[in-house]
């Protein structure tokens, strides 16, 4: 599986392929929803059997990563918007 490398400040996050996707996603609108449908569209382009656990499963991952970086923002849920990227305090949105 490839390797992705996030850096955060001085620590780096090694991704695989799908994680660095959905990351990036996220990443680059932070506070704008993504359904989850859309993201299964947008990170599993390429495999139409990907299913709610599956996004779930890379969502749980994802967030235990940045958990373990002090310079990171999370990944939340907003019931009825999706999942959005939440910018670490001081880091403008």
């Amino acid at each position: 599986t490839p390797r992705h490398t996030w850096n955060i400040g001085v620590t780096k996050l090694i991704l695989t392929a799908r994680e660095y996707r959905l990351l990036y996603m996220r990443r680059n609108e932070p506070g704008q929803g993504f359904a989850p449908e859309a993201i299964i569209r947008q990170v599993w382009a390429d495999n139409k059997d990907v299913d709610a656990a599956n996004r779930r499963i890379y969502i749980r991952r994802i967030r235990a990563k940045l958990k373990s970086c002090p310079h990171a923002g999370t990944i939340e849920n907003n019931f009825g918007k999706g999942y959005y990227y939440k910018t670490p305090p001081g880091e403008k949105q």
